[in-house]
């Protein structure tokens, strides 16, 4: 029987945070003690699955894994004794001595967790990326990676969702819509990543090589956001080192764990039916010429793309390293 383990989720009242807890229980992770942390207007709300959220500011305990869902400060950090820590927010991701993981992909990256003891989860977009272009890469290599992404109000947590759904209230009654959160109007729009996105775009860029081991590796990407309450969609352009037959990359995207290969189940891999699935959709893919393919991928963001993934990590720790 696998050793019961303590572990808190720091933001827990997040939109992250609950998927994180509900992926815990979902998945019959090996609980014994599940505390969760956060503040203001969620302290004392209670979880269906029992828990109650308490006070960030005064927290304090010992814990196997921490799961922290929220953009906090360095301090919080000093207030826990955990064997790991794993970021599920990307803040650590890029750090030379942080473990950056996607269990269908490299697990073993988990052994370089050092005394820093943290693990860091990556973006959506590099988490599904990698689930795709990883195998490919083995048995073609990668010479050059262009992507256009329609990514979730939810990336913006409660306040994006509240903004598009606020928005569609007000085009729908006749009203001129508020814009807050995002730069442009988001509902029934497309809306590229502001000034300040460019940065949004290259860090999940050198996730996706640091992820690959690939640091010199051309990476363009191109983030917007969509009318969309959850789940991203990628159109992704990939130009080979080798020359391979469309045959042989569709059967290696068929086998590539983490990867659900749609065309033969009829479905085609849209946003919608992205949403709760635990794998990366992948459909359309094209030769667009010598060594270069095109193809369609979709991820549920917040599910998959954030959460599931954390847990992984976790699932990960709590068979090898307890």
């Amino acid at each position: 029987m696998p050793k019961r383990l303590g572990v808190a989720v720091l933001g827990a009242a997040t939109l992250l945070g609950r998927e994180v807890v509900e992926g815990l229980h979902r998945r019959g992770f090996p609980l014994g003690e599940l505390r969760l942390f956060d503040r203001g207007e969620f302290l004392g709300e209670g979880f269906e699955t029992g828990e109650i959220v308490e006070d960030i500011e005064e927290a304090r305990g010992q814990f196997d894994v921490v799961f922290c869902a929220a953009e906090l400060g360095e301090d919080v950090f000093s207030r826990f004794e955990a064997a790991a820590f794993v970021d599920c927010t990307g803040r650590f991701a890029l750090a030379s001595d942080v473990p950056l993981v996607v269990p269908e992909w490299n697990p073993g990256a988990l052994a370089a967790l050092g005394s820093r003891r943290i693990v860091s989860s990556p973006d959506p977009v590099a988490l599904a990326l990698t689930v795709v272009l990883g195998p490919v890469r083995s048995v073609a290599g990668l010479r050059r990676v262009v992507a256009t992404t329609i990514e979730p109000v939810s990336e913006r947590g409660r306040e994006g969702i509240e903004e598009l759904e606020r928005q569609a209230a007000d085009l729908l009654s006749g009203r001129e819509p508020r814009v807050e959160v995002f730069p442009h109007r988001v509902c029934f729009n497309v809306v590229p990543f502001s000034a300040g996105g460019a940065e949004k775009e290259s860090e999940a860029a050198a996730q996706l090589r640091k992820l690959l081991g690939e640091a010199e590796l051309p990476v363009s990407l191109t983030r917007t956001y969509g009318s969309l309450f959850y789940g991203t969609g990628i159109s992704l352009h990939v130009e080979l080192a080798e020359n391979r037959p469309l045959g042989e990359i569709r059967e290696v995207l068929r086998q590539a764990p983490g990867v659900l290969w749609t065309e033969e189940l009829g479905l085609e891999s849209s946003v919608a039916e992205a949403l709760e699935h635990e794998a990366t959709l992948v459909s359309r893919l094209r030769e667009e010429g010598e060594r270069s393919y095109a193809l369609w991928v979709a991820v549920d963001n917040l599910r998959k793309g954030r959460a599931l993934n954390a847990v992984q990590i976790a699932e990960i720790l709590a068979r090898e390293r307890f």
